[in-house]
């Protein structure tokens, strides 16, 4: 006795799981790692905006060194007096901005020092975190990495589809 099995849609699914596994080894595909630091940009303007994240708002400015910054830059919100440490957290391509993508690694921030002196703190400085990230903050990053990945399951099968017998 001689049992035949024939299998069809092995070659679409076979092609569609190679789509996404290559969009999994590189997350530069599709834009992934660009979506999310879009999303980072959005929370640090949250955070410059409400001058201070979820640990809590910024520490006021001493009254002498806010007589001084007011002097020197007008009325101007906490950690913004020339407003490149801002820019360098908050916009792609900033002077100090860095954004660094691998296939599987993603760095983003700044390399402007103030900003590592305002995030520790010191004796003299008080720490205003300005990168202060909560499990609410990371799930939004998460959100974003979901719906990325997602839309690469999508696009396998849509491709699939248009390309049946591959």
């Amino acid at each position: 006795m001689k049992i035949e099995v024939t299998l069809t849609g092995v070659k679409e699914v076979t092609s569609s799981l190679n789509y996404v596994d290559a969009g999994l080894s590189d997350f530069r595909k599709l834009g992934t790692w660009d979506a999310i630091a879009t999303e980072f940009y959005k929370i640090e303007k949250e955070t410059f905006s409400a001058e201070g994240g979820p640990s809590g708002k910024w520490k006021a400015l001493s009254p002498a060194y806010a007589a001084i910054k007011a002097k020197k830059y007008g009325n101007v919100p906490i950690l913004t007096a020339s407003g490149q440490m801002m820019k360098s957290l908050t916009s792609r391509g900033a002077a100090n901005s860095v954004l660094e993508q691998t296939a599987t690694e993603m760095t983003i921030g700044t390399s402007d020092p103030k900003a590592g002196y305002h995030q520790r703190g010191n004796r003299r400085l008080p720490q205003r975190k300005v990168v202060d990230f909560d499990d609410a903050r990371k799930e939004r990053l998460n959100k974003v990495a979901e719906r990325k990945v997602k839309q690469l399951i999508a696009n396998a099968a849509a491709r699939a589809k248009r390309t049946p017998g591959i």
